[in-house]
């Protein structure tokens, strides 16, 4: 009997062990635990207890906070404690990258470029995230030309977009990119406004 155990527990080792290798992804399903569907947008790390009060009531846990950071503002203490709060709060962050107001023309956005990507990169994979997937989401409101540098083009973002996916894999797997998302209620009016669905298009 001892023998046909010890058999048994040496075979099922052995098929483990040669097991054909499957392809794995670095980034963790959102859907393989339980975790809150709900999140807020907050503009400041001081409304995170707040926030966190808000999705993760009656009985809620791990909810979602989304939070633009932008170009100018790299200061690694403050978003290291940002980190470190969201994990105490028990918050998933997703911080959405975003430029500043232009110089020579204050009513837009400056279009982000390939440079501005590299250095998102770069300091968002220094930080300790509180959990393993890292979600960025690249901008906002492209359909809009004060959000795009005064004239919306989706063949530049699009571009972007797909540098950024290259970039940021580049410096860590686990980062999860997430487009832009779009004004709804943007006239077909270009250069100045698209519809969504002909800018996705």
């Amino acid at each position: 009997m001892k023998i046909k155990l010890l058999t048994v527990f040496f075979t099922i080792i052995i098929a483990i062990i040669f097991q054909p290798a499957q392809q794995t992804f670095a980034i963790e399903n959102p859907f393989s635990s339980f975790n809150n569907k709900f999140g807020i947008h907050i503009l400041f790390p001081e409304e995170l207890s707040n926030a966190a009060n808000l999705v993760n009531s009656s009985g809620g846990d791990w909810g979602y906070v989304i939070i633009p950071i932008q170009a100018g503002d790299k200061d690694i203490i403050k978003w290291q404690q940002f980190m470190d709060t969201t994990k105490k709060l028990h918050l998933i962050p997703i911080l959405r990258l975003a430029t500043e107001g232009d110089y020579f023309n204050t009513k837009v956005w400056r279009k982000p470029e390939e440079t501005d990507i590299v250095d998102f990169a770069n300091f968002l994979n220094s930080l300790d995230w509180p959990v393993k997937n890292k979600y960025i989401v690249v901008f906002n409101e492209v359909n809009r030309a004060d959000e795009w540098g005064g004239e919306v083009n989706s063949a530049e973002y699009a571009n972007l977009l797909a540098y950024a996916v290259n970039v940021f894999k580049s410096k860590n797997q686990d980062f999860f990119i997430i487009s832009a998302g779009l004004d709804n209620a943007a006239p077909e009016a270009p250069p100045q406004y698209k519809n969504e669905y002909t800018y996705l298009k």
